[in-house]
């Protein structure tokens, strides 16, 4: 099994195990811990070291962890460490969002648009992506000139291209079929 789908399962537990008015609070406290782990070189070495008793590791993670976080981000990473996971813990946080958003009916939007977008533009485009999804939209917007006019818009694996540059590219593969 890659480490992605062992952490989408440790991720998913996590979930489950959460409050649904605490699913936040999690991913809030789960976001911190990972900070932690990654924010000193020796930490993570020492989690992982072999020689090292779990108990120890353990006690360790208590310390630094033990008023910070919720009691279930606690045990949760004393599972990952007994189960000598604790190296996933990146990928568990990257799954446990996408599980999270999910749960709380939000979807991620990638907009590419060749010009700066007004809020009232974005207002009505978030307003209509989230009609269409029917689930609530975060938008990240990112400049591309190269689209020339339109926008292209990706919410997971589905693609709507309303680009200049895409329909040209449309027109050119049709020219080129009745050529």
């Amino acid at each position: 099994m890659t480490s992605k789908t062992i952490a989408s399962r440790y991720a998913r537990a996590l979930l489950n195990s959460a409050l649904p008015n605490k699913v936040d609070k999690i991913r809030q406290d789960l976001q911190a811990t990972l900070a932690i782990y990654q924010s000193g070189a020796e930490l993570p070495g020492i989690l992982r070291h072999p020689m090292i008793p779990q108990s120890s590791k353990k006690a360790i993670l208590t310390q630094i962890l033990k008023g910070q976080v919720d009691e279930l981000i606690i045990h949760f990473i004393e599972t990952l460490i007994t189960k000598r996971r604790i190296s996933i813990l990146p990928d568990v946080v990257e799954m446990y969002n996408l599980l999270a958003d999910e749960s709380l009916g939000i979807v991620k939007a990638r907009v590419r648009t060749p010009f700066p977008i007004s809020e009232p533009q974005q207002a009505i485009i978030k307003d209509k992506l989230a009609r269409f999804t029917g689930k609530r939209v975060i938008m990240d917007i990112e400049i591309k000139p190269a689209l020339l006019g339109g926008l292209a818009v990706k919410i997971g694996d589905r693609v709507m291209d309303g680009s200049v540059q895409a329909r040209l590219r449309d027109l050119k593969e049709k020219l080129l079929e009745k050529a």
